[in-house]
């Protein structure tokens, strides 16, 4: 048994029900805690990385945590899912939105826009026009 990395009380080793799939969980719930929960930045420690690949490959060796620890930081992995989905709903509206300005811009209708909307519109375009060149 080994201390839980968040609160120190012991951690006990978990009965996976599904043992490939309950292995990867495990691995990927310690690189969820370490660079999206504590934004440890991984990729730029070199010392940290061949310390946390000293005590083994499985990412799940690497760390513990105790049941209540574990409950938060499954809660917090389960938020961040959430918002990376909302995040790119979100960046699929924008998207529609300025293929929208665009399709208008082209048509150019010759209606009167008052400075401020053309001014949108003409910066939605030329942002909508770098991202395809």
């Amino acid at each position: 048994m080994r201390k839980c990395v968040i609160c120190l009380d012991l951690s006990k080793e978990r009965t996976l029900i599904n043992p490939p799939l309950g292995v990867l969980e495990d691995q990927l719930t310690v690189i969820y805690f370490l660079d999206k929960f504590l934004r440890y930045p991984l990729r730029e420690q070199e010392e940290m990385e061949s310390l946390l690949m000293s005590t083994g490959n499985n990412p799940s060796e690497w760390v513990g945590f105790c049941e209540p620890c574990l409950a938060l930081v499954e809660q917090g992995k389960g938020l961040y899912q959430q918002a990376q989905k909302i995040q790119m709903e979100l960046e699929e509206l924008r998207t529609a939105v300025e293929k929208r300005v665009v399709d208008s811009f082209e048509k150019d209708s010759g209606v009167d826009e008052d400075l401020l909307v053309k001014s949108l519109r003409e910066t939605i375009y030329r942002k909508s026009s770098r991202k395809k060149g």
